[in-house]
């Protein structure tokens, strides 16, 4: 992305109070989630409720013409014991493109209105998700997880999953939180089909993993919060993923991601992260159009996607 519009976007961004994320147009955005640390029981009745939300707006016009919006929100529920939590993301991107086409036919492009303006999405992503953390002490906790979603660019029509494990809260200072967690994963995903589309192609796709997470939290000073975790998920059965056959293990998933939080004022905070997530195997490459009569090898998503973000979160609880 130039350096141009990454001034625009962050001006607009601050002119609309509002958050931005930028995706990798064909990248694989797997529904896996930050952790949730366990909190110290109150023993009292105590309830805190917890809400925030965001979004965003990006345009540029011009050579580029491209439109992103963004946004989310969260709601939770703590009352020492059990915590439940509410969460959902999403990114929409449009890009129109200047293309040559031949419309009538006569082999050569003669006419203005041969010039065509072609829309492609480039982000297509929603995500939500629901959070139950039962604490039986301090620092341990049970969980699960339930998801759906989709991610058009990254040709998956349809995620719905569940995980469950257990977490355990290895350090606690007053500037350092260590988390590990264990589990299983288990998730859907509804393939979209390429043109043409092969003979072993699998549209449906089941895959249970085991699930290894670690997150670390550095309290820099009062109001300002250094995060980051990373995310294992090693699939334990064979499978199909488009057209290629995988056994275990030879579709994993890794996920990472650091941010830092700074309260601005009051209740409004500004948040900037950065996020990669590789999948071994990724799905066919729906992007790309190829005649009928084409024999060579189908294109496959690529395995690494990199997200960013710079947005302004507003609390309202």
């Amino acid at each position: 992305m130039c350096t141009q519009r990454i001034g625009r976007d962050v001006i607009l961004i601050w002119l609309l109070c509002s958050g931005v994320a930028q995706a990798q147009p064909t990248g694989t955005y797997e529904p896996k989630f930050s952790y949730v640390k366990p909190e110290e029981a109150q023993g009292t009745t105590r309830v805190e409720w917890k809400a925030a939300a965001s979004a965003g707006l990006s345009y540029a016009a011009g050579n580029a013409n491209m439109l992103t919006l963004s946004g989310g929100g969260n709601l939770s529920r703590n009352d020492g014991k059990n915590k439940i939590a509410l969460q959902v993301e999403g990114i929409y991107g449009l890009t129109w493109l200047r293309q040559l086409g031949d419309l009538n036919g006569n082999g050569v492009i003669d006419a203005d209105d041969e010039v065509v303006q072609v829309q492609q999405t480039t982000a297509g992503f929603l995500l939500g998700t629901f959070r139950y953390d039962r604490f039986f002490t301090p620092r341990n906790t049970l969980y699960i997880t339930t998801f759906a979603g989709l991610d058009w660019p990254a040709s998956k029509q349809a995620l719905v999953g569940l995980q469950a494990g257990y977490g355990r809260l290895l350090v606690k200072t007053k500037a350092h939180e260590l988390l590990g967690e264990a589990g299983i994963d288990y998730g859907y995903t509804n393939y979209r089909a390429p043109d043409p589309i092969p003979d072993a192609f699998v549209e449906h796709v089941h895959l249970g993993a085991a699930r290894l997470f670690v997150g670390y939290n550095v309290t820099i000073r009062d109001n300002t919060t250094l995060a980051s975790s990373l995310e294992a998920l090693i699939n334990l059965n064979p499978a199909t993923i488009g057209d290629r056959a995988v056994g275990p293990a030879q579709a994993t998933r890794l996920n990472g991601k650091v941010s830092l939080t700074t309260q601005l004022w009051k209740k409004l905070n500004l948040r900037a992260a950065f996020g990669l997530r590789y999948d071994h195997t990724p799905g066919l490459n729906t992007q790309l159009k190829f005649a009928q009569s084409y024999t060579g090898p189908l294109r496959y998503n690529q395995p690494l996607d990199m997200l960013t973000e710079l947005s302004l979160v507003v609390t309202f609880l």
